[in-house]
């Protein structure tokens, strides 16, 4: 008679650091396009806010043609969620291909990428920066099925990009979600609803992102200053909202004292400052002393 074995497999997590889609405490940003004095426009305007959408009417790459705000503060280099609703409003034309900043958010208002030296050569901006971006795979190929969605980090004035996920030309409205899930990831989610539920194929991208990104302040949406002008991009943004969490998790705890090993501690000074019944008490401590 055969014996049956039984294997018991013993999986040990030590960390579940990214939580996509995780809810935030603060909102930063909530915005309907309602205002657009709030905005600074730069370039020939066909990046502008009208009837309530911020619209890229016709737009070629090669300017420096986006709009900006500033956020009020920096945001966490811990976690921050980004959600939109972006919409391609008309197919282009035969040889125009795509290239644009859908939300980039930076150390500074400079353009997201690269820019225009004044010897005329192409020269990287440098500030931090994280951002969503659609491209299409070379720069006259206007079938929206070969365009693609990606994450670019930027540190400085380098600048790298995530695995793709890819347009599709039965789809015009697309549900967005940038996150930073820790100081050294982030992802990027598409869906096909306003509930965020539906990926589209190839969602969510998750990525490692340069740890040192940081001071965040400013969001913008434009398209690539340095870019070919047969890159052409017809849409709307119809709202944002980040927000964040108001106390951010440390991953790793450096001190988790609760003062019962008063030993642990090197006194000085009278003893009125000491540890006993698992506090650290304060016993009319006078100034003065060490």
């Amino acid at each position: 008679m055969k014996k049956s074995i039984i294997y018991t497999v013993v999986i040990l997590i030590t960390s579940t650091k990214i939580l996509l889609g995780q809810s935030c405490d603060l909102k930063i940003l909530s915005e309907d396009f309602s205002n657009a004095s709030s905005y600074i426009s730069t370039g020939n305007s066909s990046v502008n806010i009208s009837s309530g959408k911020c619209k890229f009417d016709n737009v070629a790459n090669g300017t420096d043609t986006k709009i900006y705000k500033n956020l009020g503060s920096a945001l966490s280099n811990d976690f921050w969620k980004c959600e939109l609703k972006y919409s391609i409003t008309a197919k282009n034309s035969s040889g125009k291909g795509t290239g644009a900043i859908i939300a980039a958010l930076t150390a500074g208002n400079l353009g997201f990428m690269n820019g225009i030296n004044t010897n005329g050569g192409l020269v990287e901006t440098d500030q931090d920066g994280l951002a969503v971006t659609l491209s299409s795979l070379t720069v006259s190929d206007n079938n929206i099925d070969n365009w693609f969605f990606a994450i670019q980090d930027k540190k400085g004035t380098i600048r790298k990009e995530s695995n793709r996920i890819n347009a599709n030309s039965n789809i015009s409205d697309y549900y967005i979600r940038l996150e930073r899930t820790s100081k050294n990831t982030a992802s990027l989610s598409i869906f096909t609803d306003a509930n965020f539920l539906n990926h589209v194929t190839g969602s969510p991208v998750l990525y490692e992102i340069n740890e040192n990104i940081t001071g965040l302040t400013t969001i913008q949406h434009g398209i690539n200053q340095g870019g070919s002008s047969s890159r052409v991009v017809n849409a709307e943004i119809d709202y944002v909202t980040i927000c964040q969490n108001l106390v951010n998790d440390c991953p790793d705890k450096t001190l988790n004292e609760d003062f019962s090993n008063a030993s642990s501690y090197i006194p000085t000074g009278n003893g009125l400052v000491n540890i006993s019944s698992g506090k650290c008490k304060f016993d009319n401590v006078a100034n003065g002393t060490d």
